[in-house]
């Protein structure tokens, strides 16, 4: 019967009849079984989750139930009275519900009690139960083991579920205390007392470890805490304390002072309630808004900036609606509005205040339609810059036009719609007529260079004129200047290149009193008359030189064409300045724009091409009269030659008298022996006075000589230097000394440097001849009572000799050809000693000079004397002295 029992538990459930599958309940009764088994059944936490499948804790159940019935038939061999069977069996399924769960446990308490009632108990090994009392303890024993696999089942699960629980929660704790310290804001965990018992890194990098912190009472002296407004905060104000008291604080704007800084922050805080409603702690979150409160800064700096910009554009900036009124202008914008319309038109829309202006029109001056308005163009979303900006004409207040560039965006709000339009004017007048007037300039280029290519009638090759025609090219050229610039007068002066006197060339504007100063006294003006030497010295660079009368150093000084602003610009020919053009506005102040020099330039390079040609005419003028200037020649050379033989002729002359007087006058006393000594002294002192006229005659005649071969040597190229380092001032001062025994009767100065002597590279005996011919003509062609000054001077590597008298002086015109040969200055009368000479002196001192590597010259003004000069080169190294210079010398008869 219990092999049948045995044998029917053993036999598989029904099957299905169609799929030879369990039935559907049978079926679920398995699966039921199968998840309470899964679900009670778990590993001992020693040998980890991988050994919680069921049939490990159903292996292991058989194994220790079979462990525990061998050791209790051993213990009952060992010991014949060892009653308690069932204990270690029962141990066993405590050990398993313990170790892996109810469900292998109710295995273990089944495999037991089979083991104990048909192993252990008598009769061993018989498979029948005998008896009620059996069948009670099998029951007893399986309901004592289901309900220890119960307890022990649900206290393991309670407490693996509570391990797991606190795994879950350290986990957590562990995943929160990592965001909380990746937090940007600073988080801190306070006590009821309001200690701070916690801090993530941000607090601790804002204010130091917790550890570190005062009690709350002092934080608001420690932390310097204020209120945005920077009112200091009382310790019932804080928010800790307010938190404290159960109240939550949401995002309160303070500013504290942490490890020496200053933080705007927001700070929250919230209670945390125990059981009984108590607050047992406080939770802070600081947001520091350094950040922020630093960009809102930089946005207001650079809205200041922007700000800024937008009021000092010099163009007028305008903001508009969409009906085109004025929601906002700079002050260019306002200045530029108060010209075209009153100011308090500017809430009209655009067409009310724009008919209200006249319209607008194109840069024609047609009227442009309402739809072509740049206004209504940006409107319809077009961009209006570069060359898609047009110009229009707007009519002012006070009747003239300005005409206007417009640029021009539309402004859109987030969804693409345009909300306004921002415009930019421009105002473009004075440009637009500036490049109307280039235009004009290019045409009138070409009748400039008409007017070039035009030969006067009067210089056709063959004409015979001397003297050129008026310079129509020139006059035609400053009255195209002048309808080009717009300007009021316009002039072109030819520079002189030696004494750069201003020679007017051509005019135009002047009232005709202007006129007759400039034809009339501008030629008696130099370039270099000029208190300010810097413009004279810019034109000879090339340069552009704009003079304003109203500023030093022409402020106040004679203004005789009453001019305000003057261009003055260089006219030249290579390196060589040979006129200017100068132009002006009047009394008018004007400001000459970079288009006006850079046309000036333009103009003054034409009018070296006009002054060139007229030079070439005038040039060609005179090579028609070299045929008379080499007939004046001619009868310059027999002049030369009647009174050469006549200079000779008379110291000859009077040489020969004296001796003749001279020979008769020894004769007489020699045949007379009574002579007394006095009459005989005086008899030879009228002697001497004869032969000292003779030997100033025969110097005289040696002079002459000496001057006429000095000329044929420097004419043949023949004349000798013996250059030498010379003490030139012992040199001048004993020129001085002979020229004042000479003529006991004048008075010479002399002036040298205090220095050392002067060492000069020069041929002593030359340059007292070229020192000797100076002094010479200063005495005699300056009073007798009046001194002659001598001088020495360096400059830089040069020695300069100079020569000055008191006399008539020389004109400018004159000052370049006392240095010619055989040329004497008319109208200059001898004031002492013989006034007859060769005019060979000058020349000659010239010719030597030049052989030194040195320059002559001289300055003069009529009526105030004359001073002529020499240079010489300094001695490369200083020699020893020759002997002691005196400083200065003022030698009297």
């Amino acid at each position: 019967m219990n092999i049948v029992r045995q044998s029917e538990s053993n036999s598989p459930p029904p099957l299905d009849n169609k799929k030879g599958m369990p039935d559907k309940p049978t079926r679920r009764f398995w699966l039921a079984v199968a998840r309470w088994f899964r679900v009670n059944t778990f590993a001992p936490a020693w040998l980890g989750e991988r050994w919680g499948h069921p049939l490990w804790g159903i292996l292991a159940a058989l194994l220790l139930q079979g462990a525990a019935i061998t050791l209790t038939l051993l213990l009952e061999k060992v010991f014949p009275a060892y009653v308690f069977q069932s204990v270690l069996s029962m141990l066993g399924v405590a050990v398993i519900a313990l170790s892996w769960g109810a469900g292998p446990s109710v295995v273990a308490t089944i495999i037991g009690a089979l083991l104990i009632e048909f192993v252990v108990l008598p009769p061993s090994l018989n498979w029948i139960l005998h008896t009620g009392s059996e069948v009670i303890g099998v029951a007893l024993y399986l309901l004592a083991g289901s309900v220890i696999s119960a307890l022990a089942s649900q206290t393991e699960r309670a407490r693996r579920n509570a391990q797991t629980l606190a795994a879950s929660l350290e986990k957590e704790r562990a995943r929160l205390e990592t965001v909380l310290e990746a937090m940007p804001d600073g988080v801190s965990l306070h006590d009821a007392q309001g200690n701070i018992v916690w801090l993530n890194r941000k607090g601790r990098l804002n204010i130091g470890s917790a550890d570190e912190q005062p009690p709350m009472a002092h934080m608001p002296q420690v932390y310097a805490v204020r209120t945005s407004s920077g009112a200091p905060l009382t310790v019932e104000e804080l928010p800790l304390a307010r938190a404290l008291k159960g109240e939550t604080i949401e995002s309160v704007e303070l500013s504290y002072r942490g490890k020496g800084q200053e933080h705007p922050c927001t700070m929250s805080a919230a209670p945390l309630f125990d059981d009984q409603g108590r607050v047992e702690n406080v939770v802070i979150v600081v947001h520091d808004i350094s950040a922020l409160r630093h960009a809102e800064s930089e946005a207001a700096k650079r809205a200041s900036e922007l700000e800024a910009i937008f009021e000092a554009i010099a163009d007028g900036v305008m903001v508009y609606d969409t009906e085109g009124r004025i929601l906002r202008m700079n002050p260019a914008g306002q200045a530029m509005l108060a010209r075209i319309t009153p100011l308090d038109t500017a809430t009209l829309t655009l067409p009310e205040r724009l008919e209200r202006a006249g319209g607008l029109r194109d840069e024609r001056g047609a009227p442009l339609p309402q739809a072509d308005w740049p206004q209504f163009r940006a409107l319809r979303s077009e961009v209006l810059t570069g060359s898609n900006a047009p110009d229009i004409l707007v009519r002012l207040l006070d009747g003239n036009e300005m005409e206007l560039n417009v640029s021009g965006a539309p402004i859109r709000t987030q969804n693409g719609q345009v909300a306004g339009i921002v415009c930019l004017y421009s105002d473009v007048t004075e440009r637009r007529r500036l490049e109307r007037r280039t235009q004009e300039a290019l045409e009138s280029l070409l009748l400039m260079a008409e007017a070039l290519a035009q030969v006067p009638p009067a210089f056709l090759p063959g004409e015979q004129n001397a003297t050129p025609p008026p310079n129509e090219a020139a006059q035609r050229l400053v009255e195209l200047t002048r309808r080009v610039l717009g300007c009021q007068r316009v002039g072109i002066l030819a520079i002189e290149p030696e004494t750069e006197l201003e020679r007017p060339i051509a005019a135009v504007g002047l009232n005709p009193e202007e006129e007759l100063r400039l034809w009339t006294e501008q030629q008696k003006i130099p370039l270099s008359a000029a208190r300010d030497p810097t413009p004279s010295s810019r034109l000879h660079a090339g340069e552009i030189v704009i003079v304003n009368r109203s500023e030093p150093p022409y402020q106040g000084k004679p203004n005789p064409y009453n001019t305000q602003t003057v261009l003055v610009a260089p006219i030249r020919i290579g390196e060589r300045l040979i006129g200017i053009l100068g132009l002006d506005y009047g009394s008018v102040p004007h400001s000459f724009t970079s288009e006006e020099i850079a046309l000036a330039g333009a103009v003054s390079q034409l009018g070296a091409l006009v002054l060139e040609r007229e030079r070439l005419m005038r040039e060609r003028g005179e090579a028609q009269v070299k045929v008379l200037a080499l007939q004046e020649a001619t009868q310059r050379m027999d002049e030369f030659l009647s009174v050469i033989s006549h200079e000779l002729r008379t110291p000859v002359t009077s040489i020969k008298i004296g001796i003749q007087l001279l020979l008769k006058r020894i004769e007489r006393p020699a045949s007379d022996d009574q002579i007394s000594p006095d009459r005989l002294q005086s008899l030879l002192q009228r002697q001497e006075r004869g032969l000292q006229v003779t030997d100033q005659q025969i110097r005289r005649l040696t002079h002459l000589l000496d001057d006429l071969i000095d000329l044929s040597r420097i004419r043949t190229g023949k004349l000798e230097m013996h250059v030498e380092v010379c003490n030139l001032s012992a040199l001048v001062r004993e020129m001085v000394e002979e020229e004042q025994l000479a003529h006991p009767d004048r008075i010479i100065k002399l002036e040298l440097p205090p220095d050392a002597p002067l060492q000069a590279l020069a041929d002593p005996n030359r340059i007292a001849q070229v020192l000797t011919n100076y002094l010479t003509n200063a005495l005699k062609y300056s009073q007798s009572d009046q001194p002659v000054e001598v001088g020495l001077r360096i400059e830089g590597r040069q020695a300069c000799v100079w020569v000055r008298d008191h006399g008539q002086g020389i004109s400018p015109a004159e000052q370049a050809r006392v240095w010619e040969l055989f040329h004497r200055v008319p109208g200059i009368e001898v004031k002492s000693g013989s006034g007859i000479g060769l005019g060979l002196g000058l020349y000659i001192s010239k010719m030597m000079i030049a052989r030194h590597h040195g320059k002559v010259g001289v300055k003069s003004i009529p009526g105030q004397g004359s001073t002529f000069w020499f240079t010489l080169p300094l001695a490369p190294v200083p020699a020893q002295a020759l002997g002691d210079a005196p400083t200065a010398v003022n030698q009297q008869p």
